[in-house]
């Protein structure tokens, strides 16, 4: 039961400390013993000054001034000061509606403004114009003063890499009223079997397979097999180059074998680095893209007599269950032959275009997968092609 006691009066405490606060003026004698009282009484005082021996100012919460005025009883006179906090401030608020309408006002502009596109930033433009892409945006119904909840940003991006094949990755967000779209290109004359663009990559070393020097032996870096966005890096020997976030293309470096040695001596032939085979996981978002077509009509038997002879046949337009029942089962066996077992499935897009008697289907995948494979160097030796190997 105390307990009990014990937390109301911590809540109520807690509650007149929060509320609006008053500076009083106490006037009396004995104002050492109007202090003790009030301390028995729990009443919260704050700055407490003494202005003569028959004056004392302080601060406590508005609701705590009852309580004050019955310790002084008749022996003191107290006269409140000024307020402040919240309620205060509302009160004078209040009592103005003029600018009450005008912060209403305010912020129904505020509010309304970033509901609309007031700037689009492009970042990542190579062989694609700025200004080509823009029009791009345009037509699909990306522009400054287009109403941002009337755009889908997945069919937009779906669009946009339907009508540049060259597209490796696109990312579109919003902060505000400004929309960022950032873009990587695949790099010229890549092979794409299936992501959504991949390179032909960089090297950082000549590999010599067989060899302490490379191969499954000596130093070695790690490099992405393929583009994508990285998610996760784990680092077991080496030092990583990437972070969480970052695009990288086919061939970039993940995680390297050259390592710094910090040397506090000061001896100059002491060397500077270190080599090693790096080694740890790299995963990363890859995107593909996947178009195909499906027949937008059905032809189904009509009976018309008893006869077999005399059943007809008619066109009946698929439903749009019917056609993503059959897309999914599409989209399934395309996965399994494309993508990696061990890939996990992040994201489906589907995006159907009606043309005269077929439908355009183009899905787009995300999946995560590890893109790691080893790059062996020789030390010293300029970088060279080859010496890939993939890390099991």
């Amino acid at each position: 039961m105390k307990q009990g006691s014990a937390r109301d009066a911590g809540w109520k405490r807690e509650l007149a400390e929060r509320s609006s606060r008053i500076r009083v003026s106490a006037e009396g004698l004995e104002p050492q013993r109007l202090l003790t009282d009030c301390l028995k009484r729990d009443i919260p005082l704050r700055k407490v000054r003494k202005i003569s021996d028959t004056e004392l100012r302080m601060e406590l919460p508005e609701v705590c001034l009852e309580r004050l005025k019955g310790v002084g009883g008749n022996c003191w006179r107290f006269t409140v000061l000024r307020k402040r906090g919240p309620g205060p401030a509302l009160l004078r608020l209040l009592r103005r509606p003029a600018a009450i309408m005008g912060i209403l006002l305010l912020l129904t502009i505020l509010w309304y403004q970033t509901t609309f596109v007031s700037e689009i930033r492009i970042t990542g433009c190579e062989t694609i114009t700025e200004q080509d892409l823009r029009q791009t945006l345009q037509q699909k119904g990306l522009f400054e003063g287009s109403r941002k909840k009337n755009l889908d940003l997945n069919k937009l991006k779906l669009a946009l890499y339907s009508h540049y094949e060259d597209l490796a990755w696109v990312g579109i967000r919003y902060q505000g009223g400004l929309a960022e779209v950032e873009i990587a290109e695949s790099d010229p004359g890549a092979a794409k079997i299936g992501p959504a663009g991949s390179g032909t990559g960089h090297d950082f070393g000549t590999p010599v397979p067989g060899t302490p020097e490379g191969g499954a032996l000596g130093p070695a870096h790690i490099v992405a097999e393929k583009a994508g966005t990285i998610t996760r890096v784990f680092p077991l020997e080496g030092e990583e180059t990437v972070a969480a976030g970052d695009f990288v293309r086919a061939g970039d470096l993940l995680i390297t074998g050259i390592l710094p040695i910090t040397d506090s001596t000061y001896e100059t032939d002491r060397p500077s680095e270190r080599y090693v085979r790096a080694e740890g996981q790299v995963y990363a978002i890859i995107p593909y893209r996947f178009t195909f077509t499906l027949d937008r009509y059905v032809v189904e038997p009509v009976a018309s007599g008893k006869t077999a002879s005399q059943t007809t046949y008619t066109l009946r337009e698929r439903t749009e269950e019917e056609l993503n029942t059959l897309s999914e089962a599409r989209i399934r066996r395309l996965i399994k032959e494309n993508i990696p077992e061990r890939a996990e499935i992040k994201k489906k897009d589907l995006n159907f275009v009606q043309e005269e008697n077929i439908i355009k289907v183009i899905a787009f995948v995300e999946a995560e997968e590890e893109i790691g494979i080893h790059k062996g160097f020789t030390p010293g030796f300029p970088p060279a092609d080859g010496g890939e190997e993939r890390m099991n």
